[in-house]
């Protein structure tokens, strides 16, 4: 979930690579905030710890040539969980599962809570360790490159998202703040949304940019909200939207417009709905399009992403048996993976990687 775009050609969507993603719910048990200092850095490749980091833990990373032996350059559809990131070749409406792409427990990455995919084509994964929070650094070819920031100012950190820049924001679930890393994802302070007093926001499930001075927020407890001009208007009742667990700007014809998974109507089960381009003004239009996706035919929708058919809506272990879910641009169910793979998936992304395979 994050900066994500597609657009509406005769009928159908054009989807463009699903840049980031964020977190489930903002309630997280192990992010505890407290006081240390930065941790090392071993520089060898799968190695990471230091006195200090991660209480001089070692790791070694299985060598991708294992985790991956029939590699090749191609796009793939990847699947993330808190300690790994598989890879599936993607067939239209299907998926199977390739191999694992990231090897993030070998890293001591085991409860992560947010990857994206940096301008560079890198990817960037973040995990809440002890009073800290950390930010590491893969290569397209599936291999750990660095540890690059550990801060107690992300203590619980929980979600990541690319701006309009080179920059990124993350979100930590201890203190309920978003805060800026560079273009080097390194912490830089505090981020406030448009339209908005100070960097705490409770509860947040995920964010998307409309443009540098517009985004949407969605939340574990209520209604998305807008941050735009003139004063960031909570999503109101009558789109029948509740709490959601992802959210994706969608460009069109007609402006860009907003893709949801939320709770829908009195019965709160989780649906799909488009909302119509956000029109500026002294109130801002926020209007339903349609229902695409009805309440209850999905579990949780903790994440979506666009293709070129249609869209994929990642259910989690909620409901039993996490699954992809695929439609397409009108709606109609045209496939459904059952994941066997263990673990609870977080997100999906949809990546050109292996360059150099």
């Amino acid at each position: 979930m994050g900066i994500r775009r597609l657009g509406l050609l005769g009928g159908g969507l054009l989807g463009l690579s699903l840049m980031a993603f964020g977190c489930d719910d903002g309630d997280d048990p192990a992010g505890a905030g407290g006081a240390g200092g930065e941790g090392g850095v071993e520089a060898d490749r799968g190695i990471v710890g230091g006195e200090g980091g991660m209480g001089g833990m070692m790791f070694v990373e299985e060598p991708i040539d294992d985790r991956c032996p029939d590699a090749q350059a191609g796009t793939y559809l990847l699947v993330v969980y808190p300690d790994r990131v598989d890879a599936y070749r993607q067939n239209e409406f299907n998926a199977a599962f390739f191999c694992e792409f990231l090897d993030l427990d070998g890293n001591g990455i085991t409860r992560g809570t947010g990857v994206v995919q940096a301008s560079d084509g890198t990817f960037l994964a973040v995990n809440p360790e002890d009073d800290r929070g950390t930010i590491y650094r893969f290569s397209q070819n599936g291999e750990f490159d660095e540890r690059v920031d550990v801060n107690v100012n992300l203590a619980g950190i929980k979600g990541i998202w690319n701006t309009f820049g080179d920059d990124f924001i993350v979100w930590s679930a201890a203190n309920q703040n978003f805060y800026r890393l560079n273009q080097d994802a390194r912490f830089t302070g505090p981020w406030t949304p448009p339209q908005w007093q100070g960097s705490r926001i409770e509860g947040v499930t995920d964010v998307t940019f409309l443009d540098t001075d517009a985004v949407v927020m969605t939340f574990n407890d209520r209604p998305a909200r807008l941050f735009m001009f003139p004063d960031s208007p909570q999503f109101p009742e009558r789109t029948g939207a509740g709490p959601g667990n992802a959210v994706q700007a969608v460009e069109t014809e007609e402006g860009v417009k907003l893709l949801m998974s939320a709770q829908l109507g009195m019965g709160g089960g989780y649906g799909v709905i488009l909302f119509e381009a956000i029109g500026v003004g002294r109130e801002p239009a926020i209007v339903v399009e349609r229902t695409v996706v009805q309440a209850s035919d999905i579990v949780d929708g903790i994440d979506i992403l666009v293709i070129d058919q249609g869209f994929m809506v990642l259910d989690s272990a909620l409901g039993g048996s996490p699954k992809i879910t695929t439609y397409d641009a009108d709606g109609m169910l045209r496939g459904e993976v059952l994941i066997q793979r263990p673990g609870n998936p977080i997100g999906l992304i949809r990546s050109r990687i292996f360059p150099d395979f």
